[in-house]
């Protein structure tokens, strides 16, 4: 399903692209290097070398023939892409070049700065500037032409988006909604919808001849990094600090996959122009291929179907039979077993060593584990708690918490299964309603049964102590500072979408914890 792309070196990727063609991969890096792969044998066919600083932002022509790199060096070089022959630098830009965009005619390139400007190149006169478009007053983060060519988008860190017709350097519409830097845009297939993507953790959609928001397609806690849409207008795919890549149909308004391989957050990914495969980038360089059509197979059915189906059949007694492994949710196979039972008594072998070189005090979440053997939370909790019943490993586990907590001292004194709650470790969240200490994924406060109040902005817990902000049309929640930007920015509340005045509509009130008697 994945295939890595790996040049064997330390240096780290941080720009991708691909050919109008679908078979060479672009992949530019922290050094100023840039390197282009076959991508069916995942071998260099050219490096490039002539930047002095990292690569932020690779484009092709439409035609294939060059090969346009950006580059904190605040230059621009245009590449003979079939030779690998330097043709062009193209300076002017103050700050690091951190995005570029050629339209579908192949006469302008755009190109966007921490400077705050866009440049307008003319190709088809030797790559001669045209115009400066000054408007963002942050860094430039993405730009992109409509397909039909008639206006160009611009993303920036000052929260925004900006329409521009370029023929005469005027800027058109101002599109304002997100709560953070607004890091990737797409446009639809047929160029009427935009799609944008921000650190708020917000997916918006855009009716481009409106001008004007027209809903939410996500919403996470996380900050979305890059978005693409598949060449038959259907699929969207987007990637978020989270680590996790998603693939959502767009007819039928439903995610159809998330996928969680790479290590660190994602920052850039991209369909191929068949839209056979998905490239994706991580922060650490990690650059991984991967076939659409597997990542789409509908995969095998829950065990609660397969239970229907064996009734239908009449295969209850070998249903029954089979075993059911809750701690991953699946029905296991004869070998899957024997994975899982591999995969623990490596755990029990190696936990030891690993813990005995911690310092005394160190905390070793169970997410850690997950993390590090790739199993369930299950799995992790039940080894963790056998080594310290068998006296392997010296410390005590606090299970609400998931925190082991490394103590030298005698084990016959310290080693236990904390089930006490009020075990002194700092929570970073409790309860708004009752402030009763938190889990970090709750949904349901265990307490008082209601589900956790989160921000609409920052999408983070509201605490019991907790400066709030208030609509005085709606009533949602969420924190005061928070809540007054949003509708400073958009002019509306973030969830009831009502018109309304910042300073005047958002209640504040501050509430301190009740003082025990």
């Amino acid at each position: 399903m994945t295939e890595e792309i790996n040049s064997q070196s330390t240096d780290i990727c941080t720009a991708i692209t691909i050919s109008p063609d679908s078979t060479i991969v672009v992949s530019g890096y922290q050094s100023g290097v840039i390197r282009l792969w076959n991508i069916t044998t995942s071998k260099i066919v050219m490096t490039l070398e002539g930047h002095k600083d990292k690569i932020n932002s690779l484009v092709f022509t439409p035609d294939g023939k060059n090969l346009i790199s950006g580059s904190a060096d605040r230059r621009l070089i245009v590449w003979d892409a079939f030779k690998g022959d330097l043709l062009k630098i193209l300076r002017g830009h103050w700050g690091s070049v951190t995005c570029a965009a050629v339209n579908s005619m192949g006469t302008i390139l755009a190109s966007g700065s921490t400077d705050k400007r866009i440049k307008l190149w003319d190709i088809k006169k030797d790559w001669k500037k045209i115009r400066d478009l000054k408007g963002h007053k942050d860094s430039i983060s993405k730009l992109m032409f409509s397909p039909s060519d008639d206006l160009l988008a611009s993303s920036s860190w000052d929260h925004t988006i900006l329409f521009w017709n370029f023929d005469k350097g005027e800027k058109i519409a101002e599109l304002k909604g997100h709560f953070g830097p607004v890091f990737d845009m797409a446009f639809s297939i047929d160029g009427k919808r935009l799609f944008s993507c921000s650190s708020d953790g917000i997916l918006k959609l855009w009716d481009v001849g409106q001008r004007k928001e027209l809903k939410q397609i996500t919403s996470i806690k996380e900050a979305l990094s890059s978005i693409a849409i598949h060449p038959n207008g259907k699929l969207i795919s987007w990637g978020a600090k989270d680590q996790l890549i998603r693939l959502y149909n767009l007819e039928e308004n439903q995610l159809k996959k998330t996928i969680k391989h790479h290590e660190t957050a994602i920052s850039d990914l991209l369909f191929t122009p068949k839209g056979d495969s998905l490239i994706t980038l991580s922060q650490d360089g990690d650059l991984q291929i991967w076939s659409v059509e597997k990542l789409l197979e509908v995969e095998e059915p829950g065990f609660f179907a397969k239970a229907k189906e064996a009734i239908k059949s009449g295969g209850v007694k070998q249903m029954v039979g089979d075993m059911w492994s809750k701690s991953i949710g699946k029905i296991l196979a004869p070998e899957e077993l024997k994975q899982n039972e591999q995969l623990e008594k490596k755990m029990l072998e190696e936990l030891p060593s690993l813990i005995s070189v911690m310092k005394e005090g160190e905390k070793l979440q169970i997410k850690d584990l997950v993390d590090r053997y790739n199993c369930t939370h299950q799995l992790a909790e039940k080894v963790l708690v056998q080594l310290l019943k068998e006296e392997k490993v010296s410390g005590s586990f606090n299970p609400f918490t998931g925190i082991f907590n490394v103590v030298r001292e005698s084990p016959s004194e310290i080693i236990q299964i904390e089930e006490d709650e009020s075990y002194d470790v700092e929570l970073s969240q409790t309860c708004f309603y009752c402030g009763t200490p938190l889990e970090l994924n709750a949904i349901i406060c265990p307490s008082c049964n209601k589900e956790i109040a989160h921000c609409p902005v920052c999408k983070l817990n509201i605490d019991f102590d907790d400066v709030v902000g208030v609509c005085v049309f709606c009533g949602s929640k969420g924190h005061l500072s928070h809540m007054k930007e949003a509708v400073k920015v958009t002019g509306f509340c973030p969830v009831c979408r009502k018109e309304m005045d910042w300073d005047t509509e958002i209640t504040p009130f501050t509430r301190k914890p009740k003082k025990e008697t």
